[in-house]
């Protein structure tokens, strides 16, 4: 794990870590704290497969301290499939289980919240953590045409933005591309920007207006079960 200076280019090694991490987030109120992900890996040589057993974890940017955010949910064994998290702008550890939906960890008190009860992939919300994008099905993208909807949490309503994407017309999942349409709110919360492939299949990037969007799920979004 090394942390670098965007103004000199300087890289410095944190720590020698046992295992593949990756998706190393600084947070953005705390300086001195990381999220980064365990995943599993397989070795080129012996060709053994290394499952991995708590997927989040935080880690001082000292590399001295080391901890799973949740140590009892080990991915895939007690039925949760914990993945894909990211810091609020606020500080709060957000993150998904691809089968019950979009979570949110004070990691002071490590109290969860189950905000969005639906089964999605890639995930971000605005600065109050009041409205909520994310994209569903991109792993079976070749079998099922990829979605991006759109939740507004004060009413439990969501709308698609994107319901039925084409399956990108470059081999991604074999090459160094990776296209899956990631939605992500601007800083300022004024906009969604996120992969597409509305023109047959071509990849671009969209950019979604929010205010217009609040006011379509309200008046025309479906209610989350």
């Amino acid at each position: 794990m090394s942390v670098g200076d965007m103004e000199t280019g300087e890289t410095t090694l944190i720590t020698k870590m046992g295992g593949i991490y990756n998706h190393a987030q600084f947070s953005p109120i705390d300086p001195n704290l990381i999220l980064l992900d365990q995943d599993g890996w397989k070795n080129s040589y012996s060709g053994e497969h290394f499952v991995f057993n708590n997927r989040m974890w935080l880690m001082g940017a000292d590399g001295k301290y080391m901890e799973p955010v949740i140590p009892t949910s080990w991915f895939g064994h007690d039925g949760s499939m914990l993945c894909h998290d990211f810091w609020a702008l606020d500080g709060t550890l957000c993150y998904i289980d691809y089968k019950k939906g979009a979570y949110e960890c004070d990691i002071k008190t490590r109290k969860h919240i189950h905000v969005w009860k639906r089964s999605v992939c890639h995930a971000h919300t605005n600065a109050d953590r009041s409205l909520w994008v994310a994209d569903q099905t991109p792993y079976e993208w070749a079998e099922t045409p990829c979605s991006v909807i759109f939740y507004d949490r004060k009413t439990n309503k969501e709308l698609d933005i994107f319901s039925a994407l084409p399956y990108p017309n470059i081999d991604f999942r074999n090459s160094c591309y990776h296209t899956d349409p990631h939605p992500t709110f601007t800083d300022n919360g004024k906009y969604i920007l996120s992969m597409t492939t509305v023109k047959n299949g071509q990849v671009d990037v969209a950019v979604t207006p929010v205010e217009p969007l609040i006011e379509q799920c309200r008046q025309n979004g479906t209610v989350v079960e």
